[in-house]
């Protein structure tokens, strides 16, 4: 029997070479994830958010002691509305106006009250959109109808909401233009006649504010014709060109009343809408115009709310008001 020998396995043998680039591999890639360790360290670093710097203790804007802010509203109203007017009319103030000028208006077929922050009920039916009349619609305007998509016309020709300083003039039309036009303004004993071309009608307002919180208003009834010209005027400061008609200001008509915020001031034409009142708010209807009878007419009202004034300090210490020096002279 012979005797068993040991198995020894022979190592594998390698080249030099390949166990240098194996090693060479390996600390490469130690290498490579150190450095993308310390790539991301770093840039979290850099880009940490800093605190930043305390700035400035700014108070919030506030608009200047003389501004106040205004609601203004053209309504449009049917012919068959002269009655819900009336109604409206003998629920309103209007002795805050004087006697005098109320006298004054009432005969040029015009006409003032106050209308409350709280408005009666009457006033909303007034200004409550046209009902649809299928009659009148087109074949688009029957199909949007039919599917419930067509809304009711508003009555509201304008309405906007303005910021006015003082001695600031806006104006807002309150009639169509018409290609010729004869008026007829009556003061005192007498009456002046005038006549023009592209007439309209257009009051401008401007506002006072109080201390108490009141705003006192301005209303002037003008009366604009002819073709634009350009005048130089002066305004923030600089020279600025204007383009405007002639101007016709019936200064024996202003309106001067004292309003608080939530007050509005209707004006209107009289029941009759002559005169002066049926330039500035009686627009004849279709059939009116051609037959040239004025036996039905629309009303037009204006609306003139006070919603907010700067000037709101009653126990406070008085603070003098200075008109804009750079206002554009009327």
């Amino acid at each position: 029997m012979q005797p068993v020998r040991s198995v020894h396995f022979p190592r594998s043998r390698l080249k030099p070479d390949l166990i240098r680039f194996r090693r060479l591999e390996r600390v490469l890639r130690i290498n490579a994830i150190l450095l993308v360790l310390l790539t991301t360290m770093a840039g979290c670093t850099a880009t940490a958010p800093k605190p930043a710097a305390p700035g400035p203790n700014l108070s919030a804007g506030r608009l200047p002691l003389d501004s106040v802010a205004l609601e203004v509203g053209l309504v449009q109203l049917d012919d068959s509305q002269g009655e819900t007017l009336e109604q409206l009319w003998q629920t309103l103030d209007h002795q805050k106006l004087d006697l005098a000028t109320r006298k004054k208006l009432d005969r040029n077929g015009l006409r003032v009250a106050i209308l409350p922050s709280n408005p009666p009920a009457t006033f909303f039916k007034l200004i409550e959109p046209r009902p649809l009349i299928l009659e009148s619609l087109n074949a688009v305007e029957e199909s949007l109808a039919a599917e419930g998509r067509l809304e009711p016309k508003s009555r509201m020709l304008i309405h906007q909401r303005i910021t006015n300083r003082l001695s600031e003039g806006y104006e807002i039309q309150t009639s169509d233009v018409y290609p010729e036009k004869d008026w007829v303004q009556h003061q005192g004993n007498s009456s002046i006649p005038g006549s023009g071309k592209l007439v309209k009608g257009v009051f401008e307002f401007g506002t006072t504010p109080g201390g108490d919180g009141s705003v006192q208003l301005k209303l002037t009834p003008q009366i604009n014709h002819g073709e634009t010209s350009t005048s130089i005027g002066v305004g923030d400061g600089a020279y600025a060109y204007e383009v405007r008609q002639a101007s016709l200001p019936l200064n024996d008509l202003i309106i001067n009343l004292n309003l608080r915020p939530g007050e509005s001031l209707m004006v209107a034409p009289t029941s009759d809408c002559q005169d002066l009142g049926m330039l500035f708010f009686g627009i004849p209807t279709r059939e009116d115009q051609e037959s040239r009878t004025p036996n039905h007419l629309t009303h037009r009202i204006l609306l003139v709310r006070v919603l907010q004034t700067q000037l709101d300090d009653l126990f406070g210490k008085s603070i003098p008001l200075t008109p804009l020096s750079t206002a554009t002279p009327k």
